[in-house]
């Protein structure tokens, strides 16, 4: 369906989304104390707000490979 120079692009930017969900993570992660003052908010509150992304991040790969496989039977 795609040539190779296409696979390799779609490679990198997935690459490069994965490096940027890392880096978004890891900088919340260094200041909870802050959040939680600035904000009011418990540390489970502010645990979520890195956990929301992680699983949003995972779901958009996974709803697009279930969809292909529903598509395809």
């Amino acid at each position: 369906m795609f040539g190779q120079p296409v696979l390799a692009d779609i490679t990198v930017v997935v690459a490069l989304a994965l490096v940027a969900v890392a880096f978004g993570t890891a900088a919340v992660t260094g200041d909870f104390a802050d959040i939680e003052a600035e904000f009011g908010v418990s540390d489970v509150g502010t645990a979520l707000t890195v956990s929301l992304m992680v699983v949003g991040f995972g779901w958009v790969f996974n709803s697009r490979y279930v969809s292909r496989m529903l598509s395809a039977a």
